[in-house]
């Protein structure tokens, strides 16, 4: 669903996506099997305010929406993998800066650990999108590195 906002769609990958997701400024269409799943902001980096999280109803996976105010797209870019490299053991295998519409852009995919998602290795991609002074920050996380291919 990620690489289909942000690369553009495949005719087999958008007629899936009948979902909408639609909140602070931000919207996308998604798979049809996925849910909006509750969460708790527990306050970790409070610069980020957490606007969604949608996933599967087997938890495999999952992308969270985060909307960042006042921070150029370098800084949370650079913020956010500082975080993950000291709490979750975070190793990036690939980061690359784009422009989407105008507006700038990363890719970041990295490996992590985190013991209150997954007892393995997790593979995440983040997509940082700018736009005015603020930054949009999924993140699509598969709960295994083996499953990550798979689900996105």
């Amino acid at each position: 669903m990620v690489v289909v906002f942000v690369s553009g769609c495949t005719d087999s990958a958008s007629a899936d996506l009948t979902k909408t997701f639609s909140k602070g400024s931000i919207s996308f269409n998604y798979l049809s099997d996925w849910f909006e799943m509750p969460y708790k902001d527990k306050g970790v980096k409070s610069y980020a305010q957490i606007i969604g999280l949608v996933g599967s109803a087997n938890l495999d996976y999952d992308l969270t929406v985060q909307k960042i105010s006042s921070s150029t797209i370098k800084q949370v870019k650079d913020e956010t993998m500082q975080f993950n490299k000291l709490n979750y053991n975070a190793k990036i295998i690939n980061e690359t800066p784009t422009t989407v519409n105008g507006m700038s852009a990363y890719q970041v995919v990295y490996t992590e650990k985190n013991p209150d998602v997954s007892d393995t290795r997790m593979k995440t991609s983040s997509y940082l999108i700018q736009k005015g002074n603020t930054v949009y920050l999924m993140c699509f996380r598969a709960y295994s590195v083996d499953n990550f291919d798979k689900y996105l």
